[in-house]
């Protein structure tokens, strides 16, 4: 069976929850060899540092569905706010 690749800051917690704890939309911080991501999914299941995230690999194909942990810094309810630049 093909594992596709995960994210570099994938990283599994001490401790995982057994059952999902719930459906909740996040922003996830992907990193990838290649590029940087904010991936929109679905936070199913977390503990305090870390939280399991779901997304769509192909936005396109509901059967592309992924999901790894990220440590909770890596995930928010809301895109990041960006620095503005004067001058």
């Amino acid at each position: 069976m093909f594992d596709p690749p995960l994210p570099v800051n994938s990283e599994m917690p001490p401790k995982v929850p057994l059952k999902p704890q719930g459906n909740r939309p996040v922003i996830a911080h992907m990193l990838w060899l290649d590029r940087e991501e904010f991936t929109p999914g679905r936070a199913i299941r977390w503990t305090s540092t870390h939280v399991m995230v779901s997304w769509l690999a192909d936005p396109a194909d509901p059967r592309s569905e992924l999901s790894c942990w990220f440590r909770a810094d890596d995930v928010s309810t809301h895109l990041p706010k960006r620095m503005r630049q004067t001058g």
